[in-house]
C-alpha cells in the first residue's frame, strides 16, 4: 500500500544520494512514500532545505526553512510526510493586487492537518483542515512574477522576473566574487519597486534552445523548469 505525501522535502544536494545521477538543481524529493516507512524523505541534509506544501486556505506554497540556512529561522519537523508536524507556527505576509491589498496566512501544521490562526485574511480562518495531498504541478509559478534570492553568507542579492510561467528553484549559487555561498528564494516577497537583475526563462527560440544539449538541462526543463540569465 502507498500513503500520499502532503508535503515534500526541496533540498540543495550535489551528489547521488537521490539517485538517478548527480543533481545540480534542487528539487522536491519523496513525493510518495510507503506507508510502513514514511518517514523516508525525514534523511536530514547538510545543506539548506524546505519543507514544501500546498496550503488550502490560501491557494499557495508554503516552504519553511527546516535546516542548514545560517542566520534565518528553522523550523522543527517531525520527519513524517504524511502526517507532518511543523513548529513553531508558519506566518506569511504579502501584498495583493494593484491596490497591495495586506494578505496574511497563519497556521499551525499539526499530525497532518492545517490550523488556521483568527488573523488569517482567507475563508478557512479560525478553521483546521487536513493537508491535501502534494501535488508536483503546483510548484509552477506564473509570468512576470518578482522574486529576490540572497546569500546567506556574503548578503548578495539577485532581483529575479520570470518571463515565462514555469518551475524555479529554492536556491541558486551565490555570484558575488569570492564567494561559495547559497542564496535562497524570497518566495516572491519583496520590497515595492524591486528592479529584476535577472530573468527566469523557458528556451524556445534556436539560440535559446542550445542549451538543452546538455541531458540534465533538458530534462530540467522538459518537467517544468526555467533557466537563469541576466538581464542585459
Amino acid at each position: 500500500m502507498v500513503a500520499r505525501a502532503r508535503v515534500a522535502v526541496y533540498v540543495h544536494v550535489e551528489d547521488t544520494m537521490l539517485g538517478g545521477g548527480v543533481v545540480t538543481q534542487p528539487r522536491p524529493v519523496c513525493l510518495r512514500v510507503p506507508a510502513r516507512d514514511r518517514t523516508i524523505a525525514a534523511r536530514r541534509p547538510d545543506g539548506p532545505a524546505a519543507l514544501m506544501f500546498n496550503c488550502p486556505g490560501c491557494g499557495e506554497l508554503h516552504a519553511p526553512l527546516i535546516a542548514g540556512a545560517a542566520g534565518r529561522p528553522i523550523w522543527t519537523w517531525n520527519g513524517d510526510v504524511v502526517r507532518p508536524t511543523l513548529s513553531p507556527s508558519v506566518r506569511v505576509r504579502w501584498a495583493y493586487g494593484d491596490k497591495r491589498e495586506p494578505r496574511v496566512c497563519h497556521s499551525f501544521v499539526r499530525d497532518g492537518q492545517i490550523q488556521f490562526l483568527s488573523d488569517c485574511t482567507h475563508a478557512l480562518a479560525g478553521q483546521t483542515v487536513p493537508l491535501s495531498p502534494w501535488r508536483r504541478s503546483s510548484m509552477s509559478e506564473p509570468a512576470n512574477a518578482i522574486n529576490v534570492y540572497t546569500c546567506d553568507e556574503c548578503k548578495w542579492k539577485a532581483v529575479t522576473r520570470n518571463r515565462d510561467e514555469g518551475t524555479t528553484p529554492f536556491m541558486i549559487g551565490c555570484e558575488a566574487r569570492g564567494c561559495d555561498g547559497i542564496c535562497t528564494s524570497a518566495f516572491y516577497v519583496v520590497p515595492d519597486g524591486s528592479v529584476p537583475t535577472h530573468e527566469w526563462y523557458r528556451p524556445t527560440s534556436a539560440g535559446e534552445r542550445k542549451a538543452l544539449s546538455d541531458p540534465d538541462t533538458a530534462e530540467h526543463c522538459r518537467l517544468g523548469g526555467m533557466l537563469l540569465r541576466k538581464v542585459v
